[in-house]
Order: C-alpha cells, then sequence, then structure tokens
C-alpha cells in the first residue's frame, strides 16, 4: 500500500466499527419503542416513527462506509 494511505485499513476498520455500534443501538431504540405501549397513543406514534428514521439513517450510514471499504478494497475479514 501506498504510504499516502497507510492507515486506510485501520480508518475504515473504525468507522465501520463505530457505525455497526450506531446501527445496532438504532434498531434495538426502535425495537424498544414499538414494544413499549406505556404512553399516549399519538406520543407513542411520534416516538416510534423518530426511532424508524434514526434507524434508517444509521442504515444508510453503516451501507455508505460499507460501499465506501469494498470500493477501496479493504479486506476487514
Amino acid at each position: 500500500m501506498t504510504e499516502s494511505m497507510r492507515y486506510i485499513d485501520e480508518v475504515c476498520a473504525a468507522l465501520l466499527d463505530d457505525m455497526e455500534r450506531k446501527y445496532i443501538m438504532a434498531r434495538t431504540h426502535l425495537e424498544q419503542v414499538t414494544a413499549a405501549n406505556s404512553m399516549p397513543e399519538e406520543k407513542h406514534v411520534d416516538q416510534i416513527e423518530a426511532a424508524r428514521k434514526e434507524y434508517l439513517r444509521a442504515s444508510k450510514e453503516y451501507l455508505a462506509i460499507a460501499f465506501k471499504t469494498k470500493f477501496l478494497g479493504v479486506d476487514l475479514e
């Protein structure tokens, strides 16, 4: 690997690990909010929608980093 890309494997791994953690947290939060039923229906629907949006955002970011890592030819496995 060239001198200018010395740390690319490390950086890709760090970004992917961080985004994977955020994705799992967003997924877990969506599951918890969806399962909870201890609040008024309108507030519950709003919380589910907010959690769903966060889950989708985290999913998109995780996928973007995975594609960029693959594009760069970094093998993290």
